[in-house]
């Protein structure tokens, strides 16, 4: 999942409604990157990112799949940050994903699906990610004034 492209998350996820892998192989591979314990900052950022677009991807029926993507996802972002809870690092790793080097606008690549996920992870911060966080949520906001495909968003 680290250096899958979004098609190949896509077709991850397709394949997995369609039951055309099996689930002993889907869960062992869930496993495989949750556990695995020494992933580099950029590694885990793009883990994180590939695992919440299929976690999007996949039909809300399979909760046993989106329950998996949700303890890897977790398991992982502990290498984001050396500081910060597990929702903080999240948060940066996706926004990571979706800002440009500059922070002035999204990537040309930025998904519809992590904007939704790091807009609902603003409302998920709870004591000092608040703070944390400030800076990152003033620059999503930002960006999503200036960035007509997310303006809807805003509120």
């Amino acid at each position: 999942f680290i250096n899958c492209t979004e098609a190949e998350c896509e077709e991850f996820s397709r394949k997995v409604d369609n039951d055309e892998i099996e689930e002993e192989k889907i869960i062992k591979t869930f496993k495989y990157f949750s556990n695995k314990d020494d992933y580099s900052r950029e590694e885990a950022i793009k883990l994180i990112k590939n695992v919440v677009l299929i976690r999007h991807r996949v039909n809300y029926y399979r909760t046993d799949i989106i329950t998996y993507c949700y303890r890897t996802i977790l398991n992982v972002a502990k290498y984001v940050n050396d500081y910060g809870s597990s929702n903080f690092n999240i948060l940066y790793a996706l926004c990571m994903t979706q800002f440009n080097e500059d922070e002035s606008n999204f990537r040309d690549s930025a998904r519809r699906e992590i904007i939704y996920d790091i807009d609902s992870r603003f409302d998920c911060l709870v004591n000092e990610e608040i703070e944390d966080a400030e800076d990152l949520q003033y620059t999503f906001n930002e960006l999503l004034k200036v960035n007509r495909r997310c303006y809807h968003y805003l509120y």
